[in-house]
């Protein structure tokens, strides 16, 4: 396994209130048992590639019906409670208004075949699509896992041509985002993440109308950028692991260019929020 610094998605990760999702559509006899598939509210482009229909099972969910293009939450041999399919239901709910709606698929009470019947295995998570920014965000419940032979847990993207795929690495509280070149020797995680916990997935730019026009300027000197856009934006700076170091970015108000204070050479990543959308530019600090 290696990490590369050109990863598709940067990731960043965060704390939040998790919430069961009320009213949401029940798909679990058809998840459980084979797949449920249903058109998409709204277009979503994953690994650059625009998809209008999704198809939701047990362990995640894919885009096309070659199941390569897969977002997962996790690859043990998940089953339901009691293998009775509404007793770890399935669902899924659309919030928002367009063109900020979020699809939120949900995952609750999912258990694990191998696990002895004197110990306990459940997850509860939620993978949200975003519209317009294209984000994915995983959002992590109560999770019991009482057999000490579970240390290994893998959470991640597959690309659509099921080239090396994108998985989380180093730990549940800190995780870093990297390309897994040798799945065999990939051990993921070693304990999943906690209730609370929240990965979100920023493609490293979005899709604007027309094709590849920016609605800003980027330019960047020896170890300073300027941004000139007339709309109003946000900066996010990320390290090469997708980690949120922003508050190391400082503005020379007389000269409106950015600077980075206090951190090593190498390159880094900055994201810069339009509206809805989010474009990311390599910022190489010397």
């Amino acid at each position: 396994m290696s990490a590369q610094a050109q990863l598709d998605y940067a990731l960043t990760y965060s704390n939040s209130t998790y919430t069961e999702l009320s009213g949401s559509t029940d798909v679990s006899v058809n998840a459980w048992t084979s797949v449920h598939t249903m058109s998409l509210p709204f277009e979503f482009k994953y690994f650059g590639q625009k998809y209008n229909n999704i198809y939701i099972t047990f362990d995640g969910f894919y885009f096309s019906d070659t199941g390569d293009d897969y977002i997962f939450y996790g690859t043990d041999n998940f089953k339901p409670k009691g293998n009775i399919p509404t007793e770890s239901p399935i669902s899924y709910l659309l919030t928002g208004s367009s063109p900020n709606r979020i699809l939120k698929i949900q995952y609750k009470n999912i258990n694990e075949s191998t696990v002895d019947l004197s110990l306990e295995y459940s997850l509860n998570t939620q993978i949200w699509l975003y519209e317009a920014s294209n984000i994915i965000e995983y959002h992590f419940g109560s999770t019991i896992i009482t057999d000490p032979s579970f240390t290994y847990f893998y959470i991640g993207l597959i690309d659509y041509d099921n080239s090396p795929y994108l998985s989380i690495d180093s730990s549940a509280k800190a995780p870093v985002l990297v390309r897994v070149i040798n799945a065999g020797t990939f051990n993921g995680i070693s304990s999943y993440p906690s209730r609370g916990q929240v990965y979100t997935l920023t493609p490293k730019r979005t899709s604007v109308t027309p094709e590849n026009i920016l609605p800003y300027t980027f330019a960047q000197g020896a170890n300073t950028f300027a941004v000139q856009c007339s709309e109003e934006y946000k900066l996010k700076l990320l390290d090469i692991n997708g980690r949120d170091i922003s508050n190391y970015l400082k503005i020379d108000i007389i000269s409106g260019k950015y600077s980075i204070n206090g951190c090593a050479s190498g390159m880094y990543i900055l994201n810069i929020e339009v509206g809805n959308q989010i474009f990311t530019e390599k910022i190489l600090l010397q």
